[in-house]
């Protein structure tokens, strides 16, 4: 796993790199604040993993997670 900044994650959107966002956050704070495009899958959801492998369209997709 490697840890992105804000500025490599704006360069693979800039790009239009194959990834998911995926915050990690509970509904609430979500709902407060995020980044867009991001899809909120809190992490304690009981079917977490299922969820995430449903937002992946391609094997190649990076998966970024915001916590």
């Amino acid at each position: 796993m490697k840890t992105i900044n804000y500025q490599e994650l704006h360069d693979l959107w800039t790009k239009q790199e194959n990834y998911v966002l995926i915050d990690v956050r509970s509904f609430e704070k979500y709902d407060a604040q995020h980044i867009p495009d991001a899809d909120n899958i809190p992490l304690d959801e009981q079917d977490f993993e299922e969820l995430v492998e449903k937002r992946v369209v391609s094997k190649e997709s990076k998966i970024i997670i915001n916590c």
